[in-house]
C-alpha cells in the first residue's frame, strides 16, 4: 500500500535518510522503530511533503509526489509529532478532519456530521465534544486528535509519536483503541 523506493532525505549538510526502500503491509499496525535522531519524523515529513526528498513514495503504486494536498488527505491522514492546542471545540476539531471533502465556502453536509460523530464515538470522546481543546489532558487531547483523523475517513492512517507525553495508563488504553479501531475500520 505505501511504498519507499531509494528515499533520501535530510537538513542541509546533514542526510538523515539514505536510499531507503521498503512497503508497509495494508490493514496492519507497523512501527517504524529506531533512536532520536534516526529519521522517523523526518520519514512522516517526507509522507506528507512537506520536506524535499529523492526517490519515490508510493500509495497504492500513485507517486504521491505528484498528488495535490487534497487529493493525498483523502487517501492519507497523518497525525504529526507536535500539535498545537487550538482554542476550539473537541467537536469542531474532529470537523477539520472532513476539510479534504469540502468545497471553499460550503458547509458540512449530513453525512460529514455523521463521520464527525461517528468517529468522537469510536475515539470514546463523544461526551467531551463541546469542551475546548485547551481544557483536556494529555490522553484526551490525543483521542481527540485520533477522531479527527478518524473523520478523515482515510485508506492509512499514519501517526508520528502518538504516545508521547502520555503516562502509562493513557499509553496502554490509547494503543488498545487504535488495535480496536484497525479491527473495525479495517485499516
Amino acid at each position: 500500500m505505501l511504498s519507499f523506493e531509494n528515499l533520501t532525505a535530510g537538513y542541509p549538510g546533514k542526510p538523515v535518510l539514505e536510499r531507503i526502500s521498503f512497503g508497509l503491509v495494508p490493514h496492519t499496525i507497523t512501527a517504524v522503530l529506531g533512536k532520536n535522531g534516526s529519521g522517523k519524523s523526518t520519514l512522516v515529513s517526507c509522507i506528507n511533503q512537506e520536506l524535499r526528498y529523492t526517490g519515490e513514495i508510493c500509495f497504492s503504486g500513485q507517486n504521491i509526489a505528484l498528488l495535490s494536498p487534497r487529493e493525498r488527505a483523502k487517501l492519507l491522514a497523518i497525525l504529526p509529532q507536535n500539535l498545537e492546542r487550538p482554542q476550539v471545540t473537541v467537536e469542531e476539531l474532529v470537523g477539520f478532519g472532513r476539510s479534504p471533502y469540502l468545497d471553499i465556502g460550503k458547509r458540512f453536509s449530513q453525512a460529514d456530521r455523521e463521520a464527525v460523530w461517528q468517529a468522537m464515538r469510536d475515539a470514546d470522546i463523544w461526551e467531551m465534544r463541546g469542551k475546548n481543546m485547551r481544557l483536556l489532558s494529555g490522553g484526551e487531547q490525543q483521542r481527540a486528535y485520533l477522531a479527527m483523523i478518524l473523520a478523515q475517513n482515510t485508506r492509512a492512517i499514519i501517526l508520528d509519536e502518538p504516545t508521547t507525553h502520555l503516562d502509562m495508563e493513557y499509553e496502554a488504553a490509547f494503543l488498545r483503541k487504535l488495535r480496536e479501531l484497525k479491527t473495525r475500520h479495517k485499516k
